[in-house]
């Protein structure tokens, strides 16, 4: 005997032309859902998505991507604040990490790209120039030595 299960995705919302369009949710088969606007079938607004891996997003999308100002956790504890273009961190932002590390500064395509500021949760601290991610160019590292006495 074959037992399948049937799993669909369901919209509840307002419709113009028969595409979505005004406030409405979006509930994807699974787990995972969009709650906000829509614009010609699309999210177009303001919104908060949630993914079935644990990842969440509440802000701007144009055309069905994040774009404008948003705030994206992730299941690990990491959370990013600041722009976005074309689904990607991309501009101004801070992104606090589970291990507590920040970085605060530009972002492009979803790297650390440009001027900005690491402080690691140890109290090492680098501000300076970011290619892709990585430490390059001009840049001030910061090292803090701790010394613990014992009585």
């Amino acid at each position: 005997m074959l037992n399948s299960e049937r799993k669909i995705d369901v919209y509840i919302g307002e419709f113009e032309s028969g595409l979505q369009n005004g406030k409405g949710k979006y509930i994807h088969s699974d787990g995972g859902f969009y709650d906000g606007d829509w614009s010609m079938g699309v999210q177009h607004g303001f919104g908060i998505e949630v993914f079935s891996n644990g990842q969440r997003y509440e802000g701007e999308f144009m055309k069905g991507k994040k774009n404008g100002r948003g705030k994206c956790s992730w299941r690990s504890g990491t959370v990013y604040l600041g722009d976005f273009r074309d689904d990607a961190q991309d501009g101004n932002g801070i992104m606090i990490y589970s291990n507590e590390d920040k970085y605060e500064g530009e972002w492009k395509q979803g790297e650390r790209f440009g001027i900005g500021k690491l402080s690691y949760a140890n109290g090492n601290r680098y501000f300076g120039n970011f290619v892709y991610g990585l430490k390059e160019g001009a840049g001030t590292f910061f090292s803090y030595i701790y010394i613990i006495f014992i009585l």
